[in-house]
């Protein structure tokens, strides 16, 4: 009768056991797993877990070494990208191209216009500098380091008044009042 009720005992108990909830919180479902794992059993999302053949050490290794595979002009290439130092010249190259313009601002200010002073000033007149289309209207209109030209100046004036230049409307007046009557006529054409 004692091996009847402990058969009797044993399954109440299995059947207690099969209807317990097992895995109720992560913690619970992370411990199921690794007790699977040590059972030697892999849950589906881990039955690859070995990587490749192709990607062993040994191959890997042997392919990034071979001389071959290695492009030298790549490399030399990557060499000469350096962003903090591109960053840094293109500043640089900013603030020497704005003390440049200062220069020849204070140098035609003080009445010396020599080639350099004036390929800087058309390079800004081209790029509707304000300040410069001002500046050669002004040597021209005057004759500073330039042959005097008043058709370029009035052309340089009439330019600032599109840039709503103060006072170039005023200019252009008066430089057409010092034009002969041959180069108004000129103007006309």
């Amino acid at each position: 009768m004692k091996k009847a009720n402990y058969i009797f005992l044993a399954f109440l108990l299995s059947l207690c056991s099969l209807n317990k909830v097992q895995a109720a919180g992560l913690d619970e479902i992370y411990r199921d797993l690794v007790r699977s794992d040590n059972r030697g059993y892999l849950p589906l999302f881990v039955k690859n877990r070995e990587a490749p053949k192709i990607f062993s050490d040994e191959n890997f290794a042997k392919e990034v070494t071979r001389p071959e595979m290695i492009d030298e002009q790549a490399v030399r290439g990557l060499e000469d990208i350096n962003l903090e130092n591109d960053r840094q010249r293109r500043s640089a190259e900013i603030e020497a191209a704005q003390l440049r313009w200062e220069q020849v601002l204070k140098n035609v200010q003080n009445g010396y216009v020599s080639s350099f002073e004036l390929d800087e000033l058309v390079k800004h007149e081209q790029q509707d500098d304000p300040k410069a289309v001002e500046v050669l209207a002004w040597i021209y209109s005057r004759g500073i380091g330039v042959k005097t030209d008043l058709l370029k100046a009035f052309s340089y004036y009439k330019k600032a008044v599109a840039l709503n230049i103060p006072n170039a409307k005023e200019n252009a007046i008066k430089v057409y009042h010092a034009m002969s009557p041959d180069e108004r006529a000129q103007l006309l054409e």
